[in-house]
């Protein structure tokens, strides 16, 4: 088992050498640090016992772990930050809502005022008032006498003698 914390020096050495290279500004490539570790894997590795084999594949399997989690961390940070972005859009897109509602609402105070206005002004004139119910006969195409479109009716008894 001495044989495998040597090669856990080695390999640690390794990663320090490359780690300080990168920072230096000129790191080492891939296949370098590829061809140390295995150089320091095909030394120690024929001393190996049955226990530094098993040390050998737990650090293996925690070194996959790492691995992936930094991988998982990654991916789920980017995932939050693009939920954030799309929620503060929404939020956006909710306020925007919020204010074409007020405004309709708007819209709707000042037509009636309208209206008021316009039925005070025909009811100075002498002229008779809005009659809303009168408008929702013609919409629905009924008259009081039955006929289905009374008003054409009274245009033709109109223009009926020429």
């Amino acid at each position: 088992m001495d044989y495998y914390f040597t090669y856990l020096g080695a390999v640690l050495k390794t990663f320090g050498k490359s780690v300080s290279s990168f920072f230096q500004g000129s790191p080492m490539s891939f296949s370098e640090q590829q061809v140390e570790y295995e150089n320091a894997f095909n030394v120690y590795s024929v001393n190996f016992s049955a226990g530094g084999w098993v040390m050998y594949v737990l650090f293996i399997i925690l070194l996959a772990a790492i691995v992936t989690g930094l991988v998982l961390l990654i991916v789920f940070g980017i995932k939050k930050l693009i939920e954030y972005i799309k929620k503060k859009k929404g939020h956006d897109t909710d306020k925007l809502l919020k204010e074409i509602e007020e405004l309709n609402l708007e819209l709707y105070d000042v037509t009636m005022e309208k209206n008021r206005i316009l039925e005070l002004s025909k009811q100075s004139e002498g002229l008779p008032g809005f009659d809303p119910n009168a408008r929702k006969d013609a919409k629905k195409g009924e008259d009081k006498s039955g006929a289905r479109f009374a008003r054409l009716l009274t245009v033709d008894e109109t223009y009926k003698d020429g």
